[in-house]
């Protein structure tokens, strides 16, 4: 199995309304950047979901005032 040096996702994020829902950045091989998105019930959710909440993050700041 190869052994990825480089990070590949570089950004994640959740969008307000929009559950089960992950937005994320993938890097190419090439360098350059493409907006992916995953879905609750995909394996990679799961991953990604566990690395943000173990960083903290519970989703976007409410903006109501």
């Amino acid at each position: 199995m190869p052994h990825l040096d480089d990070r590949v996702i570089t950004r994640a994020w959740r969008f307000s309304n929009e559950t089960g829902r992950i937005h994320y950045v993938a890097v190419r091989p090439d360098g350059s950047d493409r907006h992916l998105i995953t879905d609750k019930g995909d394996p990679l959710y799961e991953v990604i979901d566990a690395h943000l909440v173990s960083l903290g993050y519970t989703g976007p700041a409410n903006t109501k005032a």
